[in-house]
């Protein structure tokens, strides 16, 4: 578990401007995954991540969310790794990722793949 607190003062020439920030997190494991829960005080998200295949090929995945109310955002992504056997002295190694974005009821997603 973590906390962050941060107070910020700044002269603005007559008086002073405040901010504060606040961001907590808890980090867990259980039955091979790895779970992720984060709130501050602007956004707040959840998040898991473990292996989906053991195999020959390794696959590595995790899938993320994250939500910001003051600004109606929120942001949601599905990720893999995967890593190929030995193929005749060749060997794959491929990201996959897919962030999907929504704010103010407009989506924009898009797919990023790399070798």
């Amino acid at each position: 578990m973590r906390h962050n607190w941060a107070k910020q003062q700044a002269w603005n020439g007559d008086c002073y401007d405040r901010s504060e920030t606040t961001s907590s997190q808890l980090n867990t494991k259980h039955g091979g995954a790895k779970y992720s829960i984060t709130a501050a005080n602007d956004n707040w998200g959840v998040g898991v991540e473990g292996d989906l295949v053991k195999s020959d090929w390794k696959v590595d995945g995790a899938v993320n969310y994250e939500s910001k109310p003051a600004a109606n955002e929120w942001l949601t992504s599905v990720d893999a790794d995967i890593k190929s056997p030995n193929m005749s002295g060749i060997k794959m190694f491929m990201n996959v990722s897919s962030p999907c974005l929504l704010h103010s009821q407009e989506l924009k997603g898009k797919i990023k793949l790399k070798s």
